[in-house]
């Protein structure tokens, strides 16, 4: 199966803290596999959300392909 790396940059991503270093200043669309990680703040809000669980997306709108859980889990289908 393939990976995608193209990413949403408005869904954060841990990154290795050499990153920050090597001259990342900013959101960048892309990730890299094996070093970047999905966290908790990829999928919750840290201070509360409209929609439950605190997620950044809620499941009763956001089933089109690239919007919401599908941002990131590019090789599922809508629920």
């Amino acid at each position: 199966a393939s990976v995608s790396t193209t990413y949403s940059d408005e869904t954060p991503v841990g990154r290795p803290a050499a990153s920050l270093t090597d001259g990342l200043t900013g959101a960048i669309g892309t990730v890299t596999a094996g070093t970047d990680r999905v966290i908790c703040l990829s999928c919750h809000r840290p201070h509360g959300a409209p929609n439950p669980d605190s997620l950044r997306f809620t499941y009763q709108t956001s089933l089109s392909s690239g919007t919401g859980c599908l941002r990131c889990h590019t090789q599922k289908s809508a629920y």
